[in-house]
């Protein structure tokens, strides 16, 4: 996160994104917790339970 600093502030002072902004602002004022495993989870959990409402769907 912190490498991608400039690309960061570059989308915050455009002006396009005012939600996403403020999420930055206040995660630089509060930190953040960059955990992978957390991260991983979350993204695969989505896609998960989404084929599994489709599977349960087919179920005789």
């Amino acid at each position: 996160m912190d490498d991608q600093l400039p690309a960061l502030e570059a989308i915050v002072g455009s002006g396009s994104y005012p939600t996403f902004a403020r999420s930055l602002v206040a995660l630089s004022a509060e930190g953040y917790d960059f955990d992978l495993d957390h991260l991983f989870e979350l993204g695969l959990g989505a896609p998960l339970d989404g084929l599994a409402v489709r599977l349960d769907r087919r179920a005789p």
